[in-house]
């Protein structure tokens, strides 16, 4: 038996070759892992690109952001250049009128600019009209508003480059802003709200490539093959850039834009006596109907309803300079609104309004609504630490109590009347308008003086002083009809040529150098009525006045009709304007205290004079920032208005001064009773943000 050769079979063969399947492994092993560099490689480059990427949107938004403040300061330099002592410089240089395309239907686009239009406007603030004479038109958003200047135009546009910055990623930031007015953006008064359009496109740095995140690329909308936004427009759209958009809205700012009935530049005193604010529209008789001969204010009083509830109080605080805090005492008094100081002490508040029980749906009074009492201190002028808000009174209030508030008050400037001025009617300028004068014959100012009923050319009348009183009484004729005598002053309205019988509005500013003075009866009417034919006429009127203003100071308004008469109840009929005096002109700023007393001085600054209201009812708007307000009334019963009784101490309208004193009796308070319809008459003295949106529905516009 041969056993090796029956066991050879066991035995392993040597020398097979294995080396070939390690290779295959091994490289293969190493495509993983160039595979895994690779993706890391790419997702960390998109990132660092993406970064780059998104630092260049943001920056975009800088530039249309900054665009945005471009129009909004060449708007104020519009409308200010002129109102204020030193005028801007010229607005509107190195922009272009234009008018966008129309389509071949005749409809007008609202983005896509047709450049072939373009007019650009030179260092002189003119551009070349359209009437094929060469001649130069000088350009302003007022002229661009009137129809009667044929200014055809949509759009002012205007784009700059900034200078290259350094940086890894965009070096360049361009800017576009476009300002039009559409036509469903006009007020009541018929000015345009304007609409601003800035953009701000910077370069993309890196591949055209964008962020792995969907939603990331959706927000943003690249342009790394088409810039979307700038292709919405018409504009050129080259890649690899990215554009961003503003759209505001801004209206026109007046002397009354929500200011509420009260606003001060320094400070508000009603010596503890109490007052009583509210508001209500002039314009909407549905909330507000005429009742048994006077405005029904049940609304505004009503604490479940919020309308009525802009009685607003306010002040600035200022001057800057001083040894005073301007504390607001609100002890008494009851304001359906909201009360604000600036950086100074408000104290006289009820604890019940920190109530620690609110009711959401209440709009009235100490509604508890706000929370505790803040703790937030100030440093008075004696170096002492003290609470900015103190509850320690009766003081109710509806709304917000805070003490950050400040509002722009320009200064009113003397109008720049001239007698070469074509088809103005101007006064001798030393003539008064006294008693005296109007009951002489062949005097300038008959007692009834009939004025313009053209508003863009309003009659001007430039005298020395109005003053007026009841020595010279009205003259009851035996048909029953009355001569008015020179206690009475009428502004009436003009003879509607069209129809004899009828009169209309009318139109007249008064200018006056001196001091108005309204005592025992003197009256000053803004008329208004109805015609046979039911149809309504009034006279809008506006006082300029350098001086004092003073009513029943010396001698109570006793009559039926003392002070000033707006027969139409409107507020928006008569505004007063107390004008700024060089501080050679002005007089000592007295400083009312906490007890009420006169005599303290403010700083070495001064005002430009004192309106004085003793025991009458006025109902008007005024602005006067440098003026100091006084209401000295009492509920007596004496006077009239047409659509409601004078009680002596009710105030209908506005009421902007340096300084509002109120002395009124603490059992029968002064009322002051806001017009909103006020929000928008009168001068434009600013232009203020509405809306300010980023437009980002770029697929969808």
């Amino acid at each position: 038996m041969n056993t090796q050769n029956e066991q050879s079979h066991l035995i392993p063969r040597i020398g097979r070759k294995c080396a070939g399947s390690v290779m295959i492994i091994t490289l293969m092993l190493v495509l993983i892992l160039m595979l895994i560099v690779g993706t890391t490689l790419l997702s960390t480059t998109n990132k660092y690109f993406t970064a780059y990427q998104w630092a260049s949107w943001q920056e975009a938004l800088q530039g249309a952001e900054s665009g945005a403040d471009i129009a909004m300061a060449e708007m104020r330099k519009d409308i200010q250049g002129s109102s204020q002592p030193s005028p801007s410089a010229t607005p509107w240089v190195g922009w272009n009128l234009g008018n966008y395309k129309t389509d071949q239907n005749g409809n007008k686009s609202t983005v896509q600019k047709d450049t072939t239009t373009y007019k650009g406007i030179g260092s002189s603030g003119t551009f070349a009209n359209n009437n094929g004479n060469g001649n130069q038109t000088t350009f302003n958003i007022a002229s661009w508003e009137n129809p009667a200047n044929n200014i055809n135009y949509d759009f002012l546009t205007y784009s700059t480059q900034l200078t290259p910055h350094a940086g890894e990623g965009n070096t360049n930031l361009r800017i576009t802003v476009t300002v039009d007015k559409p036509s469903s953006l006009l007020d009541p008064s018929s000015r345009h709200w304007l609409r601003v359009r800035a953009t701000g496109t910077t370069d993309l740095a890196g591949p055209s490539r964008v962020s792995e995140e969907k939603l990331d690329n959706h927000l943003r909308k690249l342009g790394l093959f088409l810039d979307k936004v700038l292709a919405a427009t018409g504009a050129s759209s080259n890649s690899r850039q990215t554009t961003r958009q503003i759209e505001l809205v801004a209206k026109p700012v007046t002397y009354f834009t929500a200011g509420g009935v009260l606003t001060a530049m320094v400070q508000i005193k009603s010596d503890k006596m109490g007052i009583v604010t509210n508001s209500f529209n002039s314009e909407d008789p549905t909330h507000w109907p005429i009742v048994n001969g006077a405005y029904d204010l049940t609304v505004s009083l009503d604490p479940t309803n919020p309308l009525g509830k802009n009685g607003d109080v306010s002040s600035n605080a200022l001057p800057i300079k001083h040894d005073h805090t301007e504390t607001m005492n609100i002890n008494g008094d009851t304001i359906w609104g909201d009360v604000s100081n600036n950086e100074a002490q408000i104290t006289g508040l009820d604890p019940a309004y920190y109530s620690t029980t609110p009711n959401a749906a209440n709009y009235g009074l100490d509604n508890g609504n706000y929370g505790s009492l803040p703790t937030t201190t100030m440093i008075d002028s004696k170096g002492n630490t003290v609470p900015l808000i103190v509850a320690n009174g009766t003081g109710d209030v509806s709304g917000s109590v805070s003490t950050s508030f400040y509002r722009d008050l320009p200064p009113v400037l003397d109008p720049t009347w001239t007698t070469s001025t074509p088809g103005f009617d101007i006064a001798n300028s030393a003539q008064d308008i006294t008693s005296k004068t109007l009951t002489a014959k062949n005097s300038p100012f008959p007692s009834t003086y009939t004025v313009s009923s053209d508003p863009t050319t309003p009659t001007l009348l430039k005298v020395n002083s109005i003053q007026l009183n009841g020595k010279a009484k009205d003259k009851v004729n035996k048909d029953g009809s009355i001569t008015p005598g020179g206690s009475t002053f009428t502004l009436a309205a003009p003879t509607n040529p069209n129809v004899p019988t009828d009169q209309i509005d009318g139109y007249v500013q008064v200018w006056v150098t001196g001091g108005i003075n309204l005592d025992d009866g003197g009256t000053v009417v803004i008329q208004s009525g109805t015609n046979p034919d039911g149809s309504t006429f009034t006279v809008h009127a506006t006082i300029y006045s350098d001086k004092d203003v003073r009513v029943g100071e010396n001698t109570e308004t006793k009559t039926n009709s003392g002070g000033f008469w707006v027969q139409s109840d409107d507020a928006k009929d008569l505004v007063i304007l107390g004008v700024n005096q060089p501080d050679n002109s002005k007089k000592a700023d007295d400083f009312f205290d906490e007890n009420g007393n006169a005599g303290e001085v403010y700083s070495p600054y001064k005002a430009s004079g004192t309106m004085n209201f003793v025991q009458t009812d006025f109902t008007g708007a005024i602005y006067a920032p440098d003026f100091n307000l006084v209401f000295d009334n009492q509920k007596d019963g004496k006077g009239k208005r047409k659509n409601r009784p004078q009680t002596g101490n009710d105030f209908y309208g506005s009421f902007v001064g340096r300084t509002i004193n109120t002395r009124g009796d603490a059992n029968n308070p002064t009322l002051f009773h806001y017009d909103e319809s006020l929000n928008d008459i009168g001068t434009q003295i600013d232009w203020g943000y509405v809306s300010w949106f980023e437009d980002v529905d770029v697929d969808h516009r």
